[in-house]
């Protein structure tokens, strides 16, 4: 997901709080994008609501100094399918190719404040 060039690095409290910060952007910019018109199921199935979802977080500074998260999101209703094929997702990375909008991603750059590359799930 990075660049071999990139080194791991940790995250301080402050570093918590910008992910939060730009991750509550990235997915209101999505919800924001999604239809309004929530009468259709398909519509209102389609917005997320980041406290429903668990993260996982791989920081590093890249080549330029500058420090990067990716956030790797999975809905707390779409666990138990993960539980059952022996991740343990508090400790391995998983990737998910479907499963929609109960899983979705995003890269975060805590140095210039922005967020790239926001993917949520295709369709099963």
């Amino acid at each position: 997901m990075f660049d071999k060039t990139n080194k791991k690095v940790s995250l301080s409290e402050i570093d918590i709080e910008t992910i939060q910060m730009l991750l509550k952007k990235s997915v209101d910019d999505y919800n924001s994008n999604v239809s309004k018109d929530t009468s259709h199921k398909e519509n209102r199935s389609r917005f997320l609501d980041l406290p429903t979802y668990k993260r996982q977080l791989i920081a590093v500074t890249n080549t330029k100094g500058e420090k990067e998260v990716f956030v790797n999101c999975i809905s707390s209703a779409d666990l138990p399918s993960i539980y059952r094929s022996g991740i343990n997702w508090r400790k391995e990375y998983f990737k998910v190719n479907e499963g929609g909008p109960c899983y979705f991603r995003v890269f975060l750059n805590l140095t210039t404040k922005q967020y790239y590359s926001f993917r949520v799930n295709g369709p099963a």
